[in-house]
């Protein structure tokens, strides 16, 4: 069995925290890329995506900002950008081929000068300097990589738990997010989950969007229907039950619940691995 943890915003909603928690029972945890930050003990720890990115596309993720002015997407400048494009160019470096020195460095070699004829003297990149580091890289990384297809094919086939962490969130999908600006992977499962919990109005036919628009122009044109709620001052920190929740914090999870059709189990009320509310069946059947 299989369970999977998604976000329906723009990330930063607390999912490293819940699978931290949720993968104590899992045999099988599986990450799809972004990061997250859990604080365990007041002590904070900072968690990305496992891939390996040359500095090339480091470099480039930068001038590819600089390029936009003021309408930069803003992303994180490690190069996730330019190596998905990279990817869906056919050009991009596998992690086999990583291994094999003499297609890594054609290849690499090749991504350099493309660059470079695109970029000039702006491009500033040794790429003798970052072959030698790879050279130095692959008998470390060699211990560390594996088939996935195999592993989790044979995790299931034992009815292993399997817990799979969703990147960033579905805000930030490349094909159902705010694009242009999103991260440069799919963030859900499918297009199941476009317009989740935010509804929008076309000011100018005042109807009610299904779905969020994939029009850039109706995008910036439409309304944001908001439910206003009453909100509270007290702190949730130290809530442990649901029912220590102020009662305008509990409609508003319960509103949650309503408009999307799903109970809320868990109810993060800080930064700390224990601000945590488990509502299982029984608080469930109590709300």
């Amino acid at each position: 069995m299989a369970t999977i943890v998604l976000g329906t915003a723009f990330g930063d909603e607390g999912k490293g925290k819940l699978v931290d928690i949720l993968s104590r029972d899992v045999q099988l945890c599986a990450r799809a890329q972004g990061g997250h930050n859990v604080v365990v003990d007041g002590v904070s720890y900072d968690f990305h995506r496992c891939h390996v990115i040359t500095d090339l596309h480091i470099c480039v993720d930068g001038l590819e900002e600089k390029e936009l002015g003021g309408r930069n997407i803003g992303t994180t400048k490690r190069g996730i950008g330019p190596t998905y494009s990279s990817m869906a160019s056919r050009n991009g470096i596998t992690i086999s081929e990583m291994f094999n020195e003499e297609v890594f460095e054609r290849k690499l070699r090749n991504l350099a000068a493309g660059y470079k004829k695109r970029f000039g003297d702006l491009l500033e990149y040794d790429v003798e300097e970052e072959l030698e580091r790879f050279k130095k890289y692959r008998p470390d990384l060699a211990n560390y990589v594996v088939d996935a297809v195999p592993l989790i094919a044979d995790a299931q086939k034992k009815g292993s738990k399997i817990l799979v962490e969703g990147c960033q969130a579905m805000m930030l999908d490349i094909k159902f997010g705010t694009y242009p600006f999103v991260t440069s992977s799919n963030t859900g499962i499918g297009g199941i989950f476009t317009g989740i919990a935010v509804a929008y109005r076309d000011p100018l036919t005042g109807a009610t969007l299904e779905s969020f628009p994939a029009d850039i122009d109706l995008l910036e044109r439409v309304e944001v229907v908001y439910h206003e709620m009453e909100g509270w001052n007290k702190p949730t920190t130290s809530a442990k039950a649901y029912y220590d929740l102020p009662k305008q914090a509990r409609a508003y999870i319960e509103f949650i619940e309503e408009f999307v059709g799903v109970k809320v189990s868990w109810i993060g009320t800080g930064p700390g691995r224990d601000d945590m509310i488990f509502r299982g069946p029984k608080a469930l059947n109590q709300g």
